[in-house]
């Protein structure tokens, strides 16, 4: 009520002020002002009872009233008191208590509550160097912002690359290599104790350190071997469409390579043929088997150049191109098996072929 009484009385004392004549002629025509009385007296009646909040000997702002002052404070406070979850607070603790003060304040000086946060956290960001700066000497009342200190432990991870190693493999050519055992990036766990001014970090110390994760070395090895005349050649033209290695959960036996339908398919080192038949899921398939152990395996074609018991040499022409049996899409498939025929393990073809020459 008190207020309102304030407010219409700056109202009527406005009013009479544009009332008065801003200068008037006297008998000797010489001009005179306002009554300084009556403009002090307007200037007075807009300023009303309202609460400072000083830090020191400065004052950061003005608000209404005792109770806003007090709740702007505390939300200042125990924002720093906030923690994540990797947070623990230890203590906090103001640099120097701000005081509230009873003042009168022109009523176009005093803020809201929110405005009033805002500017202190505004000038705490800006101005934490000072703040930081006039702590450590222990004074802080030239300090235009209010300031406070608190202490957290932090727990913080931290990755740790692998390092990587390279073998030599006289089986390999010079082109090829192959990765022995797949590098994993460490873990480490380090609880830091952290002093703050403000947000900003002033001190670390670290606490205690624990590895989560052991990094595991990448070791890649790489071929050697020369090459002079190939061992294989590429049994087909085209793009490779898919390597051997897992896939869709299943290992991938050879290789596909893509091509349109009745591209020539050619026998890739010397042999006899040992099968001319529909295979399952390799639909129309040639086996050749090699001299020194290995054996050849052609599928998906759409047609047979050669009968079983043919003995071929690389190069020639043993078949066409198709999509038979378990396939999407016009290709070979080409495996390269050591062991006794039909059986035996499979190898990565792109070992001895020189994919280089397949188009991208």
């Amino acid at each position: 009520m008190k207020k309102i009484k304030n407010i219409i009385s700056v109202l009527i004392i406005i009013n009479i002020f544009f009332l008065i004549p801003i200068c008037c002629v006297s008998a000797d025509n010489k001009s005179c002002s306002i009554d300084n009385n009556i403009m002090n007296t307007a200037i007075n009646a807009m300023r009303i009872n309202a609460c400072a909040i000083k830090s020191g000997d400065n004052t950061i702002c003005t608000v209404k009233d005792k109770a806003t002052a007090e709740s702007v404070i505390d939300d200042f406070y125990y924002k720093y008191a906030i923690c994540e979850s990797n947070e623990v607070l230890l203590e906090i603790k103001w640099n120097e208590m701000p005081q509230i003060i009873n003042v009168k304040e022109d009523i176009c000086n005093i803020l809201s509550k929110e405005d009033a946060i805002n500017l202190i956290v505004s000038a705490a960001n800006i101005n934490y160097t000072e703040v930081a700066a006039l702590s450590i000497t222990g004074n802080t009342k030239t300090s235009n912002t209010m300031s406070v200190s608190y202490t957290k432990y932090v727990k913080l991870t931290e990755t740790e690359e692998y390092n990587t190693i390279t073998e030599n493999s006289k089986t390999l050519y010079q082109d090829q290599s192959q990765i022995k055992q797949k590098g994993i990036q460490g873990v480490k766990e380090y609880i830091y104790k952290i002093e703050y001014i403000n947000d900003k970090e002033q001190k670390r110390e670290l606490v205690k350190s624990k590895e989560l994760i052991k990094p595991q070395e990448e070791i890649i090895i790489r071929g050697t071997k020369i090459r002079e005349s190939p061992e294989y050649i590429l049994p087909t033209t085209g793009f490779v469409s898919s390597l051997y290695g897992e896939r869709n959960g299943e290992l991938h036996m050879g290789i596909d390579i893509a091509n349109s339908k009745g591209s020539l398919i050619f026998a890739a080192k010397d042999g006899i043929v040992t099968r001319t038949e529909w295979y399952f899921g390799y639909g129309k398939c040639i086996d050749i088997k090699h001299n020194d152990g290995s054996w050849t395996r052609y599928g998906h074609l759409d047609k047979f150049l050669v009968n079983v018991g043919d003995k071929v040499n690389q190069g020639d022409e043993i078949g066409l191109m198709g999509t038979t049996g378990n396939s999407t899409g016009y290709h070979l498939h080409f495996e390269i098996r050591y062991g006794i025929w039909p059986c035996g393990r499979t190898v990565d073809p792109s070992y001895f072929l020189d994919l280089s020459k397949l188009k991208n």
